[in-house]
Parts: structure tokens; C-alpha cells; sequence
């Protein structure tokens, strides 16, 4: 066999099964299913008149859970977890803070100047839940990305060197000289 065609053949392999692996995390990531039926189950919907915060609604956190996780559908609005001492975090479209035990407001600012709807997902999660879980998630996607760009360079290469030594170029340049 042509090393060449062996380059096309792992740098394919490579392809496939980390592309395969990026695209299968959901289904065995820790924690990954429990964060999205949460995220899928819990939510609340409202308009948000222009240039005002509206708290949307309340919710209350453990010594376990004690991660607010809040999602929207729109990234000019802000998101904004609030206690009795004020502001908490601030951030638009998704907002992940770990708090201490007690009672929160969600709020959203609209700094525009035209109402807005929006939807929020959220949940309540342990800490250490969706540190794992997102620990994990970024390992699986760094080296995915790596291995199928590396398949992308071996195929490319393939391909290449396959096409110049079937067109004869090789053997042109080597006459030149």
C-alpha cells in the first residue's frame, strides 16, 4: 500500500472517530442530561420595557445548591442575580454563579430603547456538578478539536502528495534540476 493512501486513510479515521466523540458527548458527559432537563424544564417568560430591570422571579439556593445557572434568548439583555445586600452577578445570556445559601432575585435589564421579550431558563445546581461537567466538557472538546484537525492536515497532505506523484510533477521538477 502507498503511504500516501495511508495518510488518507488514518487522517479519515481520525476524522471520524473524534468527530464522533465531540458529537457524542451529551450522551455520556457526567451530569451533562441532569443539567439539560433542568435547564429544558425550568423557565419563565417576560417583557422587559426599554431602559428598566424587572425582577422576573425568586428562587433559593442550599449549602449543596448553591450554583445559579440562568440562560436567555437574547444577548442585549443583562441577566442579574440579586440579594439582600444588592447585585450579585451580572451578565448577558448566560449567567453561572455560585452563591451562598439564601433567597435570590432574578432580574433583567433592557438598556435599549424598544421593549423586549425574553425567555430565561435556570437552575439550581451543586457547585461541583457543573464544575465537572464543564472541566470535562472542555477537555473532550480541546482534544477533539486537535485530533480532527490533525486528521484534516494528514488527509490534506494525502491528497496532496497523492496527486502530485499520480500527475507525474514530481518527476518534472526532479528533471529541471
Amino acid at each position: 500500500m502507498n503511504k500516501y493512501y495511508l495518510f488518507l486513510i488514518v487522517g479519515a479515521l481520525l476524522i471520524v472517530i473524534f468527530l464522533t466523540v465531540y458529537l457524542l458527548t451529551p450522551i455520556y458527559a457526567p451530569n451533562y442530561k441532569d443539567v439539560e432537563n433542568t435547564l429544558k424544564n425550568n423557565y419563565k417568560e417576560a417583557q422587559i420595557p426599554p431602559q428598566k430591570t424587572i425582577i422576573v422571579f425568586t428562587l433559593s439556593t442550599t449549602q449543596t445548591n448553591n450554583t445559579i445557572y440562568l440562560i436567555s434568548n437574547s444577548s442585549t439583555l443583562y441577566l442579574q442575580v440579586i440579594n439582600s445586600s444588592g447585585l450579585v452577578a451580572n451578565n448577558s445570556e448566560v449567567l453561572i454563579t455560585k452563591v451562598y445559601p439564601g433567597n435570590y432575585s432574578i432580574a433583567v435589564h433592557n438598556p435599549t430603547n424598544a421593549t423586549q421579550g425574553v425567555i430565561i431558563r435556570y437552575g439550581v445546581f451543586p457547585y461541583s456538578e457543573l464544575s465537572s461537567l464543564y472541566s470535562f466538557l472542555g477537555v473532550i472538546t480541546t482534544v477533539s478539536e486537535f485530533f480532527i484537525a490533525l486528521g484534516v492536515v494528514a488527509v490534506g497532505y494525502g491528497a496532496i502528495a497523492l496527486l502530485v506523484n499520480k500527475t507525474g510533477l514530481s518527476k518534472r521538477f526532479k528533471r529541471r534540476k
